[in-house]
């Protein structure tokens, strides 16, 4: 009989070793798996601020290049409103004295034309880096694409003006001497010849033309630099 409860009494502490050690096993595997969470969320906390402190980097290189953008628009139109005095300046020889000397000036003058520069480096390498995403501000990331789409639109259209009209239109009809100004015996411009009827009508289009387009290339600027503002103050927000 006392060995039949000694073999029960050993039977029950053999139990109480399994339960304790399935609770232990229970416990380690608790810990482990809290331990993995908690690395979990450290790393995607510190990724956090790494992907934050990147789209700061990200945005604030975007603003410098829309700075200077700022300023190279301002030059274009400056240097388009100069060109249009110039246009005008030239249109007085068909209604006065001016003399050709003066009117040769300025039509070569008017053959110069000013590149468009975008300036995109930042968005460009944020593109390429694949770090478009990094903008949390949907918003604000649709309005960088839509600014820089329209920059390009910008971009071609006033150099294709420049290209076509400028240098391939205007440029031939002030090299070719279209107008047949002569000089005199002195090799001075002989400022008593009068320009034919059809020479004044050609120098009346070409002028037109020309003021088309440095006026088109104003309006495609005037509105740029109004995004561009609009964009700096959109980051500005964003950064504060």
């Amino acid at each position: 009989m006392i060995r039949f409860f000694r073999n029960i009494r050993r039977k029950l502490a053999s139990e109480n070793k399994v339960v304790a050690y399935l609770r232990y096993a229970i416990g380690e595997i608790l810990l482990v798996v809290i331990g993995i969470l908690i690395a979990l969320q450290i790393n995607n906390w510190k990724e956090n601020i790494k992907n934050t402190e990147l789209e700061k980097n990200i945005l604030k290189n975007i603003r410098s290049d829309l700075v200077i953008q700022q300023e190279t628009i301002n030059e274009q139109i400056l240097f388009e409103d100069s060109t249009i005095l110039k246009i005008d300046s030239a249109a007085i020889f068909l209604f006065s004295s001016l003399s050709l000397e003066k009117l040769n000036s300025l039509l070569l003058e008017l053959t110069i034309r000013r590149t468009f520069v975008a300036n995109k480096t930042s968005y460009v390498s944020m593109n390429d880096n694949g770090e478009k995403n990094l903008i949390q501000n949907t918003k604000l990331q649709n309005e960088i694409v839509q600014y820089y789409q329209r920059l390009d639109y910008v971009t071609q259209v006033v150099n294709n003006n420049n290209l076509f009209i400028v240098s391939g239109q205007f440029s031939s009809f002030v090299s070719n001497n279209t107008l047949n100004i002569r000089l005199n015996e002195n090799g001075s411009f002989d400022n008593n010849q009068k320009l034919r009827p059809e020479g004044r009508l050609l120098l009346k289009n070409q002028l037109s033309r020309r003021k088309e387009v440095s006026t088109s290339n104003q309006e495609f600027c005037i509105s740029q630099l109004e995004a561009t503002k609009n964009l700096i103050q959109l980051i500005d927000n964003e950064l504060d």
